[in-house]
């Protein structure tokens, strides 16, 4: 029997604090990011030298959607799935 893999809340009390949500729009659509506020204008520059718009938004105009969670440093991420405003999903 082949056992159904559960999603996580990676942030289960919350939108961690210090967070910065970064809309970024390019030929190949709009996605969104959550980084760490300290990191936020380096990211926002480094997206923008590869030819993307990036702009820090309010979390409450992020849509459900999948994105990337660079909290842990912006030299990689991990897909999330935010819903509902604020709840982060992801696999193990």
């Amino acid at each position: 029997m082949i056992r159904q893999m559960e999603v996580i809340n990676r942030y289960p009390y919350g939108v961690p604090t210090a967070t910065s949500f970064i809309k970024v729009t390019g030929e190949d659509g709009v996605f969104y990011d959550i980084v760490r506020s300290f990191d936020s204008q380096k990211h926002r520059g480094m997206l923008q030298d590869e030819g993307y718009e990036a702009e820090v938004v309010p979390p409450k105009v992020v849509p459900s959607c999948t994105m990337r969670d660079f909290t842990n440093g912006l030299g990689s991420y991990m897909p999330v799935v935010f819903r509902d405003g604020g709840d982060f999903y992801h696999k193990p």
